[in-house]
């Protein structure tokens, strides 16, 4: 059996479905000392939550080529 210090889980039981995933990845970038990026376009959910993160100023690390704005 498994065994943990503490579980983190976001609270996201009241959102709706289809706002649950970026509700969740905010809920990372929030939690987050670090982001840790590859996107290779600059839409979608991923390029959302680093332009989140930049927002916040998050340290992130894009492992990707080029920066998302360059996209």
């Amino acid at each position: 059996m498994l065994e943990y210090d503490h579980l983190l889980y976001p609270s996201i039981e009241n959102v709706p479905y289809r706002f649950a995933i970026a509700k969740r990845n905010e809920w990372m970038v929030e939690q987050a000392d670090i982001i840790v990026s590859y996107t290779e376009h600059n839409w979608g959910g991923a390029f959302q939550m680093v332009k989140f993160a930049e927002k916040k100023h998050k340290n992130i690390l894009y492992l990707s080529i080029r920066h998302p704005d360059a996209m």
